[in-house]
């Protein structure tokens, strides 16, 4: 058995961003670090604009390889948050 303990600072997240970014591109960078658009589209089906009718379809929105589709990180950086997760 494992327990792990997670702690979110989303206002910091927040606060980072907008000190990276005016207005109109916080989301985005936001997007950048996370991998995915905040209604769930991943950034790799969505690269330009979030999606949120992609991002409420759970079979559209994980049907995905970040290996395959975007080896090279330029839809979602390699750092990136979800960046791991089909590697």
């Amino acid at each position: 058995m494992a327990y792990r303990r997670l702690q979110e600072h989303v206002a910091r997240f927040r606060d980072s961003s907008a000190r990276m970014a005016n207005a109109e591109e916080q989301e985005f960078v936001a997007a950048k670090l996370m991998g995915r658009w905040r209604s769930g589209a991943p950034l790799v089906l969505a690269p330009d604009k979030d999606d949120p009718e992609l991002g409420a379809d759970p079979q559209r929105n994980n049907d995905f390889n970040y290996k395959q589709m975007d080896p090279l990180g330029y839809a979602v950086p390699l750092a990136a948050h979800a960046a791991n997760e089909s590697a």
